[in-house]
């Protein structure tokens, strides 16, 4: 009977355990202090966000703020879209998918007047909501450039770059993510 005790002890705390780690974890969000986009492309603000296990199985609606000198709009909502601002409509989406923890925004045909402070909220059904901070500043520039990091390795210097490759017709966007790995180069 004592072993039957302790193991119960045992399982109760076991079980404890996990549904205090569940509850506790913390919601994040990680996105970029600051992206700058050329006028009249497409930018994406990359985004991953996490929140406790026990919302996991939870619907959920992603909403996406834009703050302008302390007014804030909506700039895009994954369940209503009547309630996204004029500004916006139909030039924002998600790249990816609420459920896969991805909540990066795509913006298109990017005008001067987007320029401002974004940030992401989640809101699952019958349970609690949160606005995800520090927020991304947009930056909007007249012409683009080419991002290239070069890093040492072990006294090896090489070029590591990933390519995204962004079809604009008209401003609207096709996004593709590639990886594109190189030999070690001399620069």
């Amino acid at each position: 009977m004592k072993y039957l005790e302790g193991t119960m002890i045992g399982k109760s705390y076991f079980l404890f355990s996990l549904l205090q780690v569940g509850l506790s974890q913390d919601s994040k969000a990680n996105t970029p202090e600051e992206v700058t986009a050329e006028k009249g492309s497409c930018v994406q603000i990359p985004c991953n966000y996490s929140y406790p296990m026990y919302l996991a199985n939870r619907p959920r609606v992603g909403i996406w703020h834009y703050d302008k000198s302390g007014t804030v709009t909506t700039a895009f909502h994954s369940k209503d879209h009547n309630i996204i601002s004029p500004q916006f409509q139909h030039r924002t989406r998600l790249s990816g998918d609420l459920n896969d923890d991805n909540c990066s925004l795509i913006i298109n045909n990017v005008r001067w007047q987007d320029v401002g402070r974004y940030y992401f909220r989640i809101e699952f059904d019958d349970g609690p909501s949160h606005s995800y901070h520090p927020v991304t500043r947009l930056q909007v520039s007249d012409s683009g450039g080419e991002n290239l990091d070069v890093i040492l390795i072990l006294g090896i210097r090489a070029v590591i770059f990933i390519v995204v490759v962004v079809i604009t017709v008209a401003g609207i966007c096709v996004w593709e993510r590639q990886t594109v790995k190189g030999n070690p180069q001399s620069v």
